[in-house]
């Protein structure tokens, strides 16, 4: 028997017969207005020095908002047509490589091939109607997308929240958790719907967290160059670089049984070379073939260190 067949197998005992047990009335408030009432609650907990049911309160919260998120498609399903179609052209790339091989071979055209294949593949397209079931899909996932949007900002505020609340526990990491997670989902989503100035202010505000999580660095400076803004861009490759090197950036811990974390962070080349990108955007030549030669001792190091410990494995 499971725990809810038990519970109420338990309550007909208990309950005389004839008694009508009274079931919790279904909550017809709407999502903003269940929202509002129990993070007035939350807040109310919190004055009164219950944090911990306060940040109960947000969890139920973050729950609704959750269960109303699963109700939205994410992307279109593939269909029998769907399916039709890969499976043909999985066929048609397989002809294709095998064709491609006999040409270096000498035994026919590439010419030949390339013609060939561009003209089954556009007979395969027009068949299943491709570009326009593409069109028909990526429109639904952009919808989705959309509707995505308030729920995932909903999430953020609840997030932003409860990391106020979480230092008087004594869980100073997990509020900062919550307070950058908040941050990235909405600079994430914010781009997501090209509201540029919200999206901007986010990654600002990212930056401005002074984080030891080299992620909110990431993501503010990819915002920017992905903008050509390399000024601030390069600001955010130095603060990140400038964290990892001084000791304090949190590194993730392996999850594997008796792995050992790597002495240096496996970022920090890549935040070099997108240092050294956005300094030679900048035009300054020096200080970009500085980051890059920093990049390519990292690669070095990081070889040389992957070589040792496989020598290690072995004996």
């Amino acid at each position: 028997m499971n725990r809810r067949a038990f519970h109420t197998a338990i309550v007909a005992c208990c309950v005389p017969s004839g008694m009508v047990t009274a079931q919790p009335a279904p909550d017809k408030r709407t999502l903003d207005q269940y929202l509002a009432v129990r993070r007035h609650e939350a807040a109310q907990l919190a004055a009164a020095g219950r944090h911990r049911q306060a940040i109960a309160v947000l969890g139920a919260c973050k729950e609704r908002v959750e269960k109303e998120l699963q109700q939205i498609p994410g992307r279109g399903r593939a269909d029998a047509q769907d399916t039709a179609y890969r499976a043909e052209m999985s066929a048609l790339g397989k002809w294709f490589r095998e064709q491609q091989s006999a040409a270096r071979s000498g035994k026919t055209s590439l010419r030949q091939v390339l013609s060939t294949y561009e003209a089954r593949k556009a007979a395969l397209d027009k068949t299943y109607g491709a570009e326009r079931r593409d069109r028909a899909r990526a429109a639904q996932v952009e919808s989705g997308r959309q509707a995505r949007a308030p729920l995932r900002l909903k999430l953020a505020d609840l997030d932003e929240q409860s990391s106020a609340y979480y230092p008087a526990l004594g869980e100073r990491e997990r509020a900062a958790a919550d307070l950058l997670g908040a941050w990235l989902t909405r600079l994430e989503t914010y781009s997501q719907l090209k509201r540029e100035a919200e999206a901007r202010g986010a990654a600002a505000r990212l930056l401005g967290l002074k984080s030891r999580n080299p992620m909110a660095y990431d993501a503010a400076g990819r915002f920017f160059q992905e903008r050509s803004d390399f000024t601030r861009a390069a600001g955010a490759w130095r603060e990140v670089i400038a964290l990892i090197e001084s000791g304090r950036a949190l590194i993730r811990k392996p999850s594997m049984p008796g792995a050992v974390a790597p002495k240096q962070h496996p970022q920090l080349e890549e935040f070099y070379r997108e240092l050294a990108y956005c300094l030679h955007r900048l035009n300054q030549p020096a200080e970009s073939r500085q980051a890059l030669d920093r990049a390519e001792a990292l690669r070095r190091s990081s070889e040389s260190a992957a070589i040792k410990a496989q020598e290690a494995r072995r004996r």
